[in-house]
């Protein structure tokens, strides 16, 4: 017995190696062709390589969770796209089913694949310097830099990513219900003390007011009011008042005219209140600063998102305020650490989105936001930008249409640098150029105004149409069009960016470049063609790429359109590692082992190669094109040739992959895939249920005939008390679940589907542990007070509901989504949480320190029936019959 066990574990152990062994290889690959040159992500790369990739034709991208520091995460999530040889690697990896466990630190691994002088310069990290320096031939620099780590980009979301290559929108978010009260808090004593103050900074404006001397009109109002209120008579109101009437009046930094806007000081008089909500000692700006660092620090780490931010501006503001009366002695606070945390979400409105949402708007008579629509996905302007243009903001001569961006009497630009010259010809498609032409003629014919008419609203308006009424149009057909709230107006400045860099940073030479299909639209070569011209010269690639989008959007820097608008530098770096002159030619060995195939072919495939390699002009001052690099590189034909068999190989390794993955994603109602995926996701499916059923254990199942004999003719269990509790108890769920007369046997599904449906979802795996019985006892219990959802607010709640459905019932994460009532759970899709629910590293920053905030919303969404209203109810009948069934055997402390 000793000598087989130590047969089981050297195995085991060798298995393990050779696990650790081939993720060695995937990511030494992945460094030096892939150009994965930030260490700090090698771990996020070896566990996402196993869990998050997705494929689209030759496109192999993987997602990376950010690494986390002792404390936090310093980022958002990554998205890295495989060069040839590495994708071929993932794809044996899928296919030979092996699972890294991710306890052995990644260039341990690397250590196991490779050997002798390797091995060495990879613990010296010369073998990290050496790629680092060979990149550096081969990449633009910013493409090195963000490779490196050095550039705070961040990528698209994954449920973004898959309606680029799936095509699947997500439904709408149910409403909450309506039965449930919303609970109403007492205000805080500070906030009560404060309501008149309030109450001057937010009074509404009227209809006929709008532009910027309106806005300083209400500022001056404001301090008016708040000037006249009643004296208070506690230090602490007496000195947040004085510092609304120093920002109101003498702030310097107001977009308008001096002072913060009312609004704005608003939202930074909420946020001090909550900072001074428990304070006692003097008045802030006498007291010392030992304690008010204090109270700084706690209200920051218990704050996050967005009133993270407005906090720390109203913090400077406070402290600004402070220095100004008469208290010099500085805070010791690195107030950038809690700013810098705050990022707006990466997000991008799809080509095809904004066509049906144009479309939509135009349908029904909205044609001003149509065109203000365009100008922002196509141009990048604001919402305060595009409402309030001018006739005359429009240069037409013969060759060029240009924009002019600048501040005119009923609009402020953000910034000095926010006005910009924007060549709409190259910008816009055709058809969108002439809309946009035939409203100028329109409104210089029919306003009396000239070329100082608005662009929009009515042709003789005194003012411009609202931002607010802009905002809310075009968010709810935005809402309407992708079935979600994620993206909003100011995502369609994201997508211009985005899609511009990735653009101008297009290699000239790739034809056929890896861009998924939904977005050539808007990243093609023959888009570089019209733009680059206008805005690069010709050839130009990198900082001058940046540079362009960074003055097309009005930024004060390049720095600034990295950090918050940029999201597909990931993808600009793929296609750059996947260019012919970019492949690093490798042991011919190594080539046949990976491809698959046999020297012969290998030397027909080089045969067949012969690249035309251009004649040298005269002039040879000019600079050479992407193309001419490639052809005139080392190894041309070679690199062509190889890049033929990687192609050839990841085609044939990743077709079954690819159809399970688009499986994952796709609903119940996909749209764009062939018939071959949709019986692809019907086998999977099928065989699932086949394999839930052979392998459950019966008796854990409730046997539904015995269900339906009890509540058909209760007379012949009359004598068993518990038989007869479980029968009313069911009488009585049963009639406030389904919309009939409580306690009528008629209840019970008539539909064979639905009955089977039933048995199926009540034939359990396991037992239930005692965290799933109480769950589901709350969840019942909800019922039968008259609630008709599902709202587990305690985490481990939520946790053991979510166990008892799919790991027990055996639903599939497709037929549960998940949502979260708190503001903080308004981004997060339904597989997003199912992944918090398995592993906490996938989402850190959700709310609080503990992760979670607000209640888990369960919704049933069954797939593959014909009535999915119907098949929902079966699944709460399901779970109603399980929770009366393990009442009447082993009863909980809380009865039903």
């Amino acid at each position: 017995m000793n000598m087989m066990g130590t047969i089981v574990a050297e195995t085991a152990e060798r298995g393990c190696i050779e696990v650790e062994r081939r993720m060695g290889e995937m990511l030494w690959s992945a460094v030096r062709h892939g150009g994965l040159l930030d260490p700090t992500w090698w771990h996020a790369w070896s566990m996402g390589v196993q869990s998050s990739i997705s494929i689209e034709g030759q496109i192999l991208a993987v997602d990376m969770q950010p690494p986390r520091t002792e404390e936090k995460s310093s980022t958002l999530g990554r998205r890295w796209f495989a060069d040839p040889l590495t994708k071929i690697l993932i794809a044996r990896w899928h296919r030979d089913g092996l699972i890294y466990d991710g306890r052995t630190p990644a260039a341990e691994c690397m250590l196991l694949s490779v050997g002798g002088d390797e091995a060495h310069d990879i613990l010296s990290g010369k073998f990290l310097r050496s790629a680092r320096n060979a990149w550096a031939f081969r990449l633009p620099g910013l493409m090195l830099a963000f490779a490196k780590g050095e550039i705070p980009s961040e990528s698209v979301p994954r449920p973004t990513w898959e309606r680029a290559l799936y095509g699947c929108h997500r439904p709408v978010v149910d409403m909450p219900s309506p039965t449930v009260a919303e609970t109403k808090y007492p205000k805080p004593p500070l906030r009560r003390s404060l309501d008149g103050e309030l109450a001057a900074l937010t009074v509404r404006e009227r209809d006929y007011q709008a532009g910027r001397e309106a806005k300083v009109v209400r500022k001056a109002a404001a301090v008016l009011a708040i000037k006249r209120l009643p004296p208070q008579h506690r230090p602490l109101e007496q000195c947040l008042r004085e510092w609304c009437v120093y920002v109101l009046e003498r702030e310097k930094r107001g977009r308008h005219s001096i002072g913060y806007s009312p609004d704005t000081v608003a939202r930074y008089l909420n946020a001090l209140i909550l900072l001074f909500a428990e304070w006692t000692s003097v008045a802030p700006i006498e007291a010392p600063v030992a304690e008010l660092e204090t109270a700084i620090i706690r209200y920051l780490d218990q704050t996050e998102g967005r009133r993270r931010v407005d906090g720390v501006k109203a913090v400077i503001s406070f402290l600004r305020f402070r220095r100004a009366v008469g208290s010099a002695e500085a805070l010791d606070i690195d107030l950038d650490e809690y700013a810098g945390e705050d990022q707006t979400a990466p997000d991008l409105l799809l080509p095809e989105d904004y066509t049906r949402a144009s479309r939509a708007l135009r349908q029904q008579g909205k044609a001003d936001l149509a065109l203000m629509l365009t100008l922002m996905y196509r141009a990048g302007l604001r919402v305060a930008e595009a409402a309030a243009l001018r006739v005359g903001d429009v240069n037409v001569s013969d060759h060029h249409i240009e924009l002019v961006v600048e501040t005119n009497p009923a609009r402020s630009l953000k910034t000095k640098t926010s006005r910009r010259i924007l060549p709409l010809d190259v910008l816009l498609e055709h058809d969108e150029r002439q809309l946009l032409l035939d409203r100028v003629r329109e409104r210089k014919a029919a306003s009396r105004f000239g070329v100082e008419a608005w662009l929009f609203g009515r042709a003789t308006a005194l003012s411009p149409p609202a931002e607010k009424n802009v905002t809310k149009g075009i968010g709810q057909c935005l809402i309407e069009i992708i079935g979600s709230s994620n993206i909003k107006p100011g995502h369609l400045r994201h997508s211009f960016a985005s899609y511009l860099l990735a653009t101008l940073l297009l290699p000239a030479e790739v034809e056929g470049a890896v861009v998924p299909r939904a977005l050539r639209a808007v990243i093609s070569p023959l888009r570089f063609e019209r733009v680059a011209d206008r805005l690069l010269g010709h050839g130009r690639l990198g900082a001058g790429a940046l540079h362009a989008v960074s003055q097309l959007m009005g930024h004060t820097g390049p720095r600034t359109t990295l950090r918050s608008y940029c999201h597909l530098l990931d993808m600009s770096l793929g296609i750059l590692c996947n260019r012919h002159v970019s492949l690093v030619p490798i042991e011919e060995a190594r080539l046949l082992a990976a491809t698959g195939v046999s020297a012969e072919a290998r030397r027909k495939a080089l045969s067949r190669v012969r690249p035309p390699f251009p004649v040298i002009a005269g002039d040879t001052h000019v600079r050479p094109t992407g193309a001419d690099v490639t052809l005139w590189s080392p190894h041309a034909a070679r690199k062509i040739a190889d890049a033929r068999l990687y192609a050839s190989a990841f085609s044939r390794l990743s077709r079954q992959l690819a159809r399970d993955l688009a499986a994952d994603v796709t609903k119940a109602e996909p749209r764009g895939f062939q018939a071959s995926a949709q019986k692809a996701v019907e086998e999977k499916q099928r065989k699932e249920r086949k394999r839930q059923v052979v392998h459950c254990d019966r008796s854990y199942g409730v046997p539904w005939r015995a269900i339906e004999a009890a509540v058909m003719t209760p007379a012949l269990v009359s004598t068993d008390e518990s038989s007869t509790r479980m029968v009313e108890r069911w009488r009585t769920s049963a009639g406030r679940l389904l919309p009939t007369t409580i306690g009528i046997v008629t209840v019970l599904p008539t539909s064979n589907e639905l009955r089977q449906m039933i048995d199926r979802r009540l034939h359990l795996s396991r037992n239930l542990h005692r965290a799933e019985r109480v769950a589901l006892n709350q969840v019942i219990t909800r019922w039968q007070r008259g609630y008709a959802d599902i709202r587990l607010p305690r985490l481990q709640d939520a946790q053991a509901f979510v166990s008892l459905l799919v790991g027990v019932m055996g639903f599939a994460m497709q037929e549960v989504e998940l949502s979260l009532t708190s503001v903080h759970g308004h981004g997060m899709t339904s597989e997003d949480i199912h992944r918090f629910m398995i592993d906490r590293t996938v989402r850190p920053r959700l709310a609080g320190r503990s992760g979670w905030r607000g209640s888990l919303v369960v919704r049933f969404r069954p797939v593959g029936v014909e009535r999915p209203i119907l098949a929902a109810q079966a699944c709460r009948m399901a779970l109603l019959i399980l929770a009366i069934d393990l009442d009447a055997r082993r009863p909980l402390t809380s009865t039903l």
